[in-house]
C-alpha cells in the first residue's frame, strides 16, 4: 500500500515528520507509549493505515454504503468517499498539532466504564469547570476530557464509586472546549484547502448527521478538536435507519468493531479484518472476498501502538451483496499456536491461570477483575503501560519458575490475558524441553 501512503508521507515529511510508511511498516515500530510522547506520529500512523485499508477497499471494488469515522478517523472517512485528498488530510493533522503544541492546553482524556448519565454525574461530584464529556463510544464506555487536576479527582471519586476508569495515553484534553484556541488556528490555517462533495455516503458523529457538500467538510475541520463525538448515538442512527447490516472496521485492532458489538443487537454483522497484523489476502478473506490462487501477497501496515478508546479510527458500513455469508476469523501467521497437554505440570489449568492472571493485574493496577475480558487489549483497551505489564509477567514467571523471553518473543504481541497464557505455556514448553 506504499501508492497509498505516499501523500501522506509527503506531508508529514514537509512538516519535519519521519516517514508514516516507514513507522507502520517496520516491525520494530515504537510502542504506545514512545508514539504517545509525540502524538503526531501517533495520529498519522492511525490515519496511514485507515487510507491502506480503504485503497484495498477501492482496489477490490468493495463498496461501503456508509462511511463513519470516530475522532481523527472523521479524516479518512473524508479522504475515503473523496471530499479531502490524504495529502490535505494528512497536513490537517501536522497543523493540528502544531496549533496544540503552540499553545499547549495542557490536560488529556479518562475512559470511564459506565453509561454516559453516570459518568455526567461523576463529572459533577468531582466539580471541576474543566471536565466535560467528549466521546460517547457506547451505552457502557464513554470519555471524559480535562485538566489533570479534575481528572484526577474523578479517577477517585469513580474508582470509590466502583465505576473502572483508565487515563488515556494523549495529552491533550481532545473534543473539549478548552481547546478552542488552536481549534480557532486550524479552522485559520487550513481555510484554503479545496474540499468537494462526498462520492459515497459519509455520516458524521461530530456533526451528527451525513456529510453533503464542502460546508460540512469544512465544519469538521474546523470544529472536531472542540465538539464531543457522538460515536454510540451515530451507530444506533444507522442501525435504527435499517440501511445497514455489517460494520467493517478499518483500522488496527478491534476497537471500533467492539463498540459496535457493545452498541447494537447480535443479530448485526461485525468485521474486524486488522484484529491482528495481517496481509491482504487474510484482510479479503474476512470480508468474504478472497483472492484468486495466484494474487500477489501484500502486507498491510500495522502499528504496534494504538491510542485507546477508538481515537481516530474509521469503520465502512455495508450491505453484503450476499447477506449469508459469514465472516472468518484469520489469526496472525505469527500467533501462538494453544500448547498442548505437555506443558509443564507445575502451571494451572488454562482457565485458573486466566483467572489469576486477572487477578495480579487487577489487584496491582486497582482496575475490577471484570474489566479484564478476553479480548481487552491490555495497552490500547485498559492503559496499562507494556513497562507495567512486563513486571507483572516477570512476578507470574518467577512464580513458576519460568525464563524470561528469549528476544524472539516480542512481549508486546502478548497484548491480552489469554495471549500472555499463551506465552507463559510456551515458555513452560521450552523449559521442559532444556530440561529433558
Amino acid at each position: 500500500m506504499t501508492a497509498a501512503l505516499a501523500p501522506v508521507d509527503q506531508a508529514a515529511m514537509e512538516y519535519g515528520h519521519p516517514s508514516v510508511t516507514a513507522l507502520l511498516t517496520d516491525r520494530n515500530a515504537p510502542e504506545l507509549e514512545e508514539l504517545a510522547r509525540t502524538p503526531i506520529r501517533l495520529h498519522l500512523a492511525t490515519f496511514g493505515i485507515g487510507v491502506s485499508m480503504h485503497a484495498v477497499f477501492a482496489t477490490e471494488k468493495i463498496c461501503p454504503d456508509v462511511v463513519l469515522g470516530h475522532s481523527t478517523g472523521e479524516l479518512v472517512a473524508l479522504v475515503a468517499a473523496g471530499c479531502l485528498s490524504a495529502y490535505d488530510a494528512a497536513r490537517v493533522l501536522c497543523e493540528r498539532e502544531a496549533a496544540l503544541d503552540e499553545l499547549d492546553p495542557g490536560g488529556g482524556l479518562v475512559a470511564v466504564h459506565a453509561p454516559a448519565e453516570r459518568v455526567v454525574h461523576l463529572c459533577g461530584a468531582a466539580d471541576d469547570w474543566t471536565l466535560s464529556p467528549t466521546l460517547y463510544n457506547s451505552p457502557r464506555q464513554n470519555v471524559v476530557a480535562g485538566r489533570v487536576p479534575g481528572l484526577t479527582i474523578l479517577e477517585d471519586i469513580a474508582r470509590v464509586a466502583g465505576v473502572s476508569v483508565s487515563r488515556l495515553a494523549l495529552s491533550y484534553p481532545h473534543h473539549s472546549p478548552l481547546l478552542t484556541g488552536p481549534a480557532t488556528r486550524l479552522a485559520e490555517v487550513t481555510s484554503d484547502y479545496r474540499t468537494s462533495t462526498p462520492q459515497c455516503r459519509v455520516y458524521s458523529p461530530v456533526l451528527r448527521g451525513y456529510v453533503t457538500g464542502g460546508a460540512d467538510v469544512r465544519s469538521i475541520i474546523n470544529v472536531h478538536l472542540i465538539s464531543p463525538v457522538h460515536f454510540s448515538e451515530a451507530l444506533q442512527h444507522l442501525y435504527g435507519a435499517g440501511e445497514v447490516e455489517w460494520f467493517v472496521e478499518a483500522g488496527a485492532r478491534s476497537i471500533l468493531t467492539d463498540l459496535a458489538s457493545d452498541t447494537l443487537p447480535a443479530t448485526i454483522k461485525t468485521s474486524a479484518p486488522l484484529r491482528t497484523p495481517v496481509g491482504v489476502d487474510e484482510v479479503l478473506l474476512t470480508l468474504g472476498r478472497p483472492r484468486a490462487a495466484t494474487a500477489t501477497r501484500t502486507t498491510l501496515p500495522a502499528t504496534s501502538g494504538s491510542a485507546g478508546a477508538s481515537q481516530g479510527r474509521t469503520t465502512a458500513v455495508v450491505r453484503p451483496d450476499e447477506p449469508d455469508r459469514q465472516a472468518v476469523t484469520v489469526e496472525s501467521p505469527g500467533s501462538v499456536t494453544r500448547p498442548t497437554s505437555s506443558a509443564s505440570d507445575a502451571l494451572p489449568s488454562r482457565p485458573e491461570l486466566h483467572a489469576e492472571l486477572r487477578h495480579l493485574f487487577a489487584e496491582a493496577l486497582g482496575y475490577p477483575e471484570d474489566v479484564f475480558e478476553d479480548d481487552a487489549h491490555l495497552e490500547a483497551d485498559l492503559g496499562i503501560a507494556s513497562v507495567r505489564k512486563t513486571e507483572l509477567l516477570v512476578k507470574i514467571l518467577d512464580r513458576y519458575g519460568l525464563p524470561t523471553p528469549t528476544s524472539e518473543m516480542r512481549v508486546r504481541d502478548f497484548n491480552t490475558i489469554p495471549k500472555l497464557a499463551d506465552l507463559i505455556f510456551r515458555l513452560a514448553e521450552r523449559s521442559k524441553a532444556v530440561l529433558t
